[in-house]
């Protein structure tokens, strides 16, 4: 390859030769670059040259690209995939400008496919017969297709939690699948070790240098498709770091040879519930292990492989980090698609979730322009684009009223709504999704946010009024009582420690303190340290168990005769609860046992329908771990005084 030197580690500097199946660093296991020859490039070719060109793929740049003249294009046509002006998503955005490189036309509908079909042309140099990868899912049907187009043999290592659409691709495409019941990080390492037991071709992007190079080469379709005129921003959804850092390698590489004057500066983003790398970037402090809870399951990647690679290309670009929510994740889905016509799946639409969200917070500036990549088909994840449109409810458009309110005012609600009484009550409790990932709310230990955890935002009080004003006793009762946690008085005792020193006002502040209360053998075996403390603090800011016991006897009272009132609770006191007040209302009279008749004159309400809690299923809780602790109970109205519902 006359046009690459050598391949560059980027921890200790090191150059070795450039063999088709290297991965990491021999000499310290970091990360390996390719370095490459730019006057020779640049000598070779020219963008006028490349503009001539009519082979509308990827390999219309093989002079930037680490194959040998030999090697063949691959069969797939992969690349030069649509790039579209949307001036209408601009406007309602707030930006000057912006582009849209929909990457979801692809072969098998993802970026991904760019990396792996150069992942079938080094195994082609490297004389292999056999290509495995592990994935979230996406790589996996990249892969599976580009090989078998190829005639190669496949092994691809998938979590269980992998959406059906593309477990099904990899099927049709005879990849032996190997379903691995654990998260992304359980993955990989399986697959890394078959892979170095039987010496099949490694395609797992955040190892082998190779892949990132053909990833990179959406920045050189975006450069040429821009006329070599760079944008303000480019925005690029982060799971592993490997696309990112490739968008930044391809835009490097234009700039080395001279094919455009100046480099754009990245936005990275990432889903609330999954953001390692953006944590970084935002707190300035070592990424940590994080966990995968996000519907964008194509980077829900807790341990990132790829991020040092993915922290330089943000820092060097003088880049911005931005986490979403799930909820605004599915509001990108239906943005795109009312607006410009795309279908992008969850992860490949966090980009531009990313873009609107940058512009909320002022990271970038109303005059900018910005191009923002959909890394996948919509049709890779029908469940989520179901959810996104809102198909469940189209049939109740006509019968939805949205209030809001606590669920403690309920009588009033629906007395002011003109109903008398209700068929059924369903009460979900607790925090939600939304509310756990979006770090500004203060619910979560995972991100250093304001100490807030309000539900109702328009009360005054927070959760570091709590911390900072309850005596350490008070403090030791409610982490006691709400959170059953069994370090409560230590916990107290060091949160009174701290504030002494300084007011403990953030998420980040609170989590060191009780870290600190909490013996390190106690932290390695178990749990975040912090869990049950938060969830004792909102308990109790939000009066959660006392709004619910004074409530479900008069949300009874509002049912119709044979109707139900079903509660799902997250928390053994909710259940607690729950499951005493159904008794209560099934028989609620007071005599002593021994009395033969009855004489308080209390009669039952109705029937317990669930003697014991349904709980959730395994394949409901490999889909959302939140539902682990998740327990359903439910009640029916009698039909009649003394009657029951049958």
């Amino acid at each position: 390859m006359k046009n690459v030197i050598s391949a560059v580690c980027i921890k200790c500097g090191a150059e070795i030769e450039p063999k088709p199946n290297i991965t990491v660093c021999p000499h310290c296991g970091g990360l390996m670059d390719i370095k490459y020859d730019y006057k020779y490039i640049s000598s070779r070719v020219s963008p006028s040259d490349i503009k001539e060109r009519r082979d509308y793929s990827m390999w219309r740049y093989r002079e930037f690209l680490p194959v040998e003249e030999s090697t063949p294009n691959t069969p797939l046509r992969v690349g030069w995939s649509p790039f579209y002006e949307v001036p209408k998503l601009a406007e309602i955005i707030g930006i000057k400008k912006l582009w849209i490189k929909d990457d979801g036309i692809n072969p098998t509908a993802s970026l991904k496919d760019r990396a792996s079909a150069m992942a079938v042309a080094k195994a082609y140099e490297a004389k292999a017969d056999t290509i495995a990868c592990s994935s979230t899912g996406n790589a996996a049907s990249s892969l599976a297709g580009n090989a078998a187009a190829a005639g190669y043999k496949t092994y691809i290592f998938v979590p269980s939690r992998a959406p059906k659409g593309k477990v099904a691709q990899l099927m049709i495409f005879g990849a032996n699948v190997i379903s691995v019941q654990g998260s992304y990080e359980e993955t990989f390492r399986l697959s890394a070790e078959a892979i170095d037991r039987w010496g099949w071709y490694n395609r797992n992007a955040a190892i082998n240098p190779y892949l990132l190079e053909g990833k990179k080469t959406v920045s050189l379709e975006i450069a040429e498709q821009m006329d070599f005129k760079m944008p303000d921003y480019v925005a690029v959804s982060v799971g592993d770091g490997c696309t990112i850092a490739g968008v930044w390698k391809g835009f490097k590489d234009l700039y080395s040879a001279g094919f455009i004057d100046r480099l754009p500066k990245l936005i990275s983003v990432q889903a609330a519930g999954c953001c390692p790398i953006n944590t970084e970037l935002q707190t300035g402090k070592p990424w940590q292990p994080m966990e995968e809870n996000t519907i964008a399951d194509s980077i829900a990647v807790g341990v990132p492989r790829n991020a040092d690679k993915a922290l330089r290309a943000v820092r060097e670009s003088n880049g911005v980090a931005v986490n979403v929510t799930d909820e605004e994740i599915l509001a990108a889905m239906r943005m795109l698609g009312r607006t410009c016509g795309l279908f992008g799946e969850p992860a490949g639409v966090t980009g531009a979730a990313g873009i609107k969200k940058a512009r909320q917070l002022g990271l970038i500036p109303a005059d900018a322009t910005v191009v923002g990549i959909i890394s996948g088909n919509g049709l890779k994840d029908v469940n989520n684009a179901i959810k996104a449109a809102g198909e469940r409810l189209r049939e109740f458009k006509d019968r939805v009223t949205i209030v809001r309110s606590n669920y403690a005012d309920t009588p009033r609600v629906l007395a002011d709504l003109g109903i008398p009484e209700a068929d059924g009550i369903y009460l979900d409790l607790g925090v939600s999704s939304y509310q756990l990932d979006t770090p500004e709310r203060g619910f979560t230990y995972r991100e250093d946010a304001p100490l807030d955890m309000r539900m109702d935002q328009r009360q005054t009080r927070t959760a570091a009024d709590i911390v900072n004003t309850c005596s350490e006793m008070e403090l030791y009762r409610i982490i006691r009582d709400y959170g059953e946690e069994k370090f409560a008085k230590n916990i107290a005792k060091h949160i009174v420690r701290m504030r002494q020193e300084q007011p403990i006002l953030t998420t980040g502040q609170l989590t060191e303190a009780i870290k600190a209360a909490i013996p390190m053998r106690v932290r390695a075996a178990g749990g975040h340290p912090a869990k049950q403390t938060f969830q004792a603090l909102r308990i109790e800011l939000n009066g959660e168990l006392k709004v619910l016991e004074q409530s479900i006897d008069s949300m009874i009272g509002l049912l119709k005769p044979g109707g139900r009132i079903a509660i799902i609770t997250f928390h053994s006191l909710e259940d607690r609860i729950v499951k005493n007040k159904f008794r209560e209302n099934e028989n609620p009279c007071t005599c002593p046992p021994e009395f033969p008749v009855c004489v308080c004159g209390k009669k039952s309400r109705g029937r317990v329908i669930t003697r014991k809690p349904i709980l959730p299923s395994e394949k409901e809780m490999e889909e959302n771990r939140r539902s682990k602790s998740a327990k359903l109970r439910v009640f029916e109205k009698a039909l009649s005084s003394g009657e029951e519902a049958g």
